[in-house]
């Protein structure tokens, strides 16, 4: 039986999708486990941020020890011509504030000289994944992606995100998904659906349901098939 983790921040990210899964579940007691045919699934809840996710995506390989991992959730655009609601898988990411500011801006920690950009699981300061051959996956668009603790809210800060790292999609948890997943050697893939666009905030022009419903419409049709 292939053994399948699927990781999210939020229960919100997830909820249609758990409609589809309960007459699947394995475990009555709550969301967990569940099976079909010859696939295992199991769902891993970490909270948002890059210091819980890592904690428990690390308890959740450990205790599973899962053939793939797939991060599904919603996070913010770079690329202000991006529909909104759009899905992307992330292909490389930066964790992008553990560093110093000051005046003149920040400094990536590797930049200080306290860290090495090369040192497993690094490539040049960037998470890489290298994409399971699953068909689901060759029409989804393939970006950049930056995590941070503290989402980018103000002109100054996107822009200097923006000239730095150059990435498409900004969220909470996807360094501490490749990392660990790297580090495991685990196959994985990271999958984002478009809510908002990374600008000044302001939530009226927020799309969280769209992303949500096109995030679960593709785990319903594809996560049993990978």
């Amino acid at each position: 039986m292939k053994k399948i983790l699927l990781v999210a921040a939020t229960d919100l990210e997830l909820r249609p999708f758990f409609d589809f899964l309960g007459p699947l579940a394995v475990d009555k007691t709550g969301p967990g486990m569940y099976e079909k045919d010859d696939r295992q699934l199991r769902i891993c809840i970490t909270g948002a941020g890059m210091m819980q996710s890592a904690a428990h995506i690390m308890e959740a390989v450990m205790a599973f020890q899962p053939d793939v991992a797939l991060q599904a959730g919603i996070g913010g655009s770079f690329d202000l011509d991006l529909p909104l609601g759009s899905l992307l898988l992330v292909g490389q990411e930066m964790a992008g504030d553990i560093g110093a500011e000051d005046e003149e801006g920040f400094t990536p920690i590797a930049d200080m000289g306290f860290a090495d950009k090369d040192a497993f699981p690094f490539r040049d300061g960037w998470l890489d994944s290298s994409f399971p051959d699953w068909p689901c996956l060759k029409d989804l668009p393939r970006v950049k992606g930056l995590t941070v603790n503290t989402i980018s809210g103000i002109s100054r800060t996107i822009e200097q995100r923006r000239r730095r790292y150059g990435c498409v999609v900004e969220s909470m948890e996807g360094a501490a998904f490749h990392y660990v997943c790297l580090c495991k050697k685990i196959p994985f893939v990271q999958l984002r659906a478009v809510s908002n666009y990374v600008e000044p905030r302001n939530k009226d022009r927020w799309e969280i349901g769209k992303a949500v419903n096109n995030l679960n419409d593709w785990l319903r049709t594809h996560i049993f098939t990978i």
